[in-house]
């Protein structure tokens, strides 16, 4: 995202412009990831899947497995709609597409989908069987997806640099990033097999 939403300048218009955009960005990103979160927990209330006793010690096991998978120690399919958003969206509709944006992306399943937590998420919204806890879940999930975009401008405004300085800066630690999903991962699925 920081490629397409990023600070353009110091100035305020361009300042506030680019926080309009983010905050127009997280939003739609909340809001979108929020209903699929609903959804999968509704799915889930309607097939009662909260009375199954081992529906969380499966979203346990599969969140330790792809907790390895982000590692690199075994290799896991990662099912996903291989589309990317057209930054024409942004360029015609600086607004409406950031919106846009954030409400395909924070879906989930309509793009790229880069980190596994995405697939535990979902899971536990639709083992835990209530579309109020998916709507929470998939609330932080969105929150989340927009903090590399807050941070990546804040970055660029702070030192003065620009977005490619920035992507190498991400790429360079892009290994890092799955290191901390996989804790994340890890931890989640031991809490859960333990549960």
């Amino acid at each position: 995202m920081i490629y397409v939403i990023r600070p353009q300048g110091w100035g305020f218009k361009k300042l506030s412009s680019w926080l309009y955009q983010v905050t127009l960005y997280t939003i739609a990103t909340v809001l979108s990831s929020g209903i699929t979160g609903l959804l999968f927990g509704w799915l889930g209330s309607v097939l009662r899947l909260k009375d199954i006793t081992y529906g969380l010690l499966f979203v346990g096991v599969v969140a330790l497995l792809y907790g390895l998978k982000e590692l690199g120690y075994i290799k896991l399919p990662m099912p996903q709609r291989k589309w990317q958003v057209p930054i024409s969206w942004i360029i015609e509709r600086k607004y409406i597409g950031s919106f846009t944006y954030g409400l395909t992306i924070g879906a989930g399943y309509l793009t790229y989908i880069t980190h596994s937590g995405f697939y535990i998420w979902t899971l536990l919204s639709f083992f835990l069987g209530s579309p109020y806890i998916g709507l929470i879940i998939g609330g932080i999930y969105g929150l989340g997806r927009s903090i590399p975009l807050i941070i990546g401008g804040i970055y660029i405004q702070k030192n003065n640099t620009n977005v490619a300085a920035f992507s190498q800066l991400v790429f360079v630690k892009g290994r890092l990033w799955h290191k901390i999903s996989s804790i994340l991962l890890l931890s989640s699925g031991i809490m859960l097999i333990v549960y």
